[in-house]
């Protein structure tokens, strides 16, 4: 079954020497019968053989592998580093191994005998119903999670009793949660806990309209962009491209026509020769965003700027955008994320 999946011999026979070998067909038809793709089913088989080879290595057999086991398995993967987590995120092979192992579980290959406690069962329940119901991605499932199982710790009991669960509460834990994020990120707080509570609905332990205690986070829209620049910073910031630098005529020019004449980044990047009218003065933007061309004129300071790096920066090339890089090979710049005389 596994040969759908994987061609090399060399795979086929690592696979099947492993200690998850002879359980590979369950766990494939399993996965087929969620209709998983065929790289997620590739992936899984994956995670199940090194998970299963490192039990090996710990001296643990597979039958006799506990939940306590995947969670040091899960532990020993290296925390990626990111702003939103203070002990870093999980790798994507880490994600996926609570799914490998309950599938595993569900097969009988691995142990269910280690108890757990009422939240972990329900956080068990909600996230096979994110997964089948909604087919949520491990990484979107495991957000959803993390809010629940705020939730439960919220009502400060050891088991969960739904039946203290009202609006106020709710009300409180959702903008309690939101204000600990940016205020673009709370969204998220509001789908988990909204999700979580629908399934608590169709559970039949919570009212079915409890969802719409969820209070909505006012987001102003553009209030995550930066503000723009005064006069002056833009003055220093033409300063420094002014230095003898190379791509420093480069920088000012592209800074120029932003500034003055309102180009967005991706319409300088297209800008080839034949778009600029030296006689008449004008530059001719095609369509990108706003779906329409438009002609803007080309002020006495941006041609100045544009005919100092044509003719003493702009590397001789055949190719007709403006901007070039200056290292080979030499293309168009392919964005505008740092100043061409950084890299």
């Amino acid at each position: 079954m596994i040969e759908r999946y994987f061609s090399q011999a060399k795979v086929l026979i690592r696979l099947r020497s492993g200690s998850v070998g002879p359980y590979l067909p369950r766990f494939v038809s399993a996965l087929e019968q969620r209709r998983f793709s065929r790289d997620t089913i590739r992936r899984y088989i994956r995670g199940a053989d090194s998970l299963c080879r490192w039990l090996d290595s710990q001296g643990v057999a597979v039958v006799d592998a506990t939940q306590r086991h995947v969670e040091r398995y899960v532990r020993q993967h290296t925390r990626l580093p990111d702003i939103h987590y203070a002990q870093g995120r999980l790798c994507k092979a880490a994600l996926s191994v609570p799914f490998i192992a309950t599938v595993l579980r569900e097969q009988g290959i691995l142990s269910g005998s280690v108890p757990v406690s009422k939240a972990d069962a329900w956080l068990a329940r909600f996230d096979n119903h994110l997964m089948r119901v909604h087919g949520l991605s491990p990484e979107s499932r495991h957000n959803y999670l993390r809010y629940a199982r705020r939730l439960i710790q919220s009502l400060q009991m050891s088991e969960p009793d739904w039946t203290t669960l009202n609006a106020q509460h709710i009300r409180d834990f959702v903008c309690s949660e939101a204000a600990k994020r940016k205020t673009g990120c709370c969204r998220l707080v509001i789908t988990a806990i909204r999700a979580l509570l629908r399934f608590l609905a169709a559970e039949g332990v919570l009212p079915p309209n409890l969802h719409r205690a969820v209070p909505v986070v006012r987001e102003w829209r553009h209030a995550s962009l930066p503000q723009h620049i005064s006069t002056e910073e833009l003055e220093r910031v033409l300063q420094i491209c002014r230095v003898l630098t190379a791509g420093r005529s480069g920088d000012a020019c592209i800074i120029l026509m932003m500034a003055r004449l309102g180009m967005r980044a991706g319409e300088v990047r297209q800008l080839n020769l034949n778009d600029i009218d030296w006689i008449e003065g004008e530059i001719h933007v095609r369509a990108g965003k706003s779906r329409r061309e438009r002609t803007l004129p080309l002020l006495e300071e941006v041609g100045k700027a544009l005919s100092v790096y044509l003719r003493e920066e702009r590397p001789a090339s055949a190719e007709r955008s403006i901007f070039l890089t200056l290292l080979p090979p030499i293309v168009h710049w392919p964005r505008f994320g740092l100043c061409q005389g950084d890299g």
